[in-house]
């Protein structure tokens, strides 16, 4: 099985959202905390915009994927639904295991339980630093992290033998800027 782990868009800043939350909240008369729960902060325009070609080059580096699984989060969901639009087939399937503070191993319970075959290519986007101690944890048996994520980065690990703590082999690590297509500018 193929594991192609994608860390979610540019998001708004926590403070600013914090603070247009409850502004917002202020002038409808509701809980602040009802808007201003950080797993509400969504995307950017500009990380919608970079997200989208940073697909151009997901496409380019692997096959279409057999499952899509998102964090519930809604900056996760929204970079689920630009992937979808290449993937149009796939569905993506929120799962409490890859919220920011969710153990490692419960989230390979949990992708044990869906029975894939072999050769499936699986897409998860969450969050740092939760996606990198479970790099971490496929790749060397250990949740403290060994690569980095940038927002909008992927990396591809490829299982042989079943996926489980450590069994994992890293095939690429990608930043956002290796992702996104190259502007080609004519010589003068």
């Amino acid at each position: 099985m193929k594991l192609l782990v994608v860390r979610h868009a540019i998001a708004m800043e926590r403070e600013e959202f914090e603070f247009d939350a409850r502004k917002k909240a202020k002038e409808k008369g509701v809980d602040p905390e009802l808007l201003a729960n950080d797993e509400l902060r969504p995307l950017t325009a500009d990380g919608v915009r970079k997200m989208r070609k940073n697909m151009q080059g997901l496409i380019r580096f692997v096959e279409e994927p057999d499952l899509m699984v998102t964090s519930p989060l809604v900056r996760a969901i929204q970079t689920a639904e630009i992937l979808q639009a290449s993937w149009s087939h796939l569905e993506a399937t929120s799962v409490e295991e890859l919220k920011p503070d969710s153990n490692p191993a419960d989230f390979s319970k949990w992708l044990d339980t869906m029975k894939l075959s072999p050769d499936a290519i699986v897409v998860i986007i969450g969050h740092e630093p939760h996606l990198s101690s479970l790099v971490s944890w496929f790749l060397g048996g250990t949740s403290r992290p060994m690569v980095e994520l940038k927002k909008g980065g992927a990396c591809l690990i490829d299982f042989k033998a079943g996926v489980d703590k450590g069994r994992g082999r890293l095939s690429w690590l990608a930043t956002p800027k290796m992702l996104a297509p190259k502007k080609i500018r004519p010589k003068k």
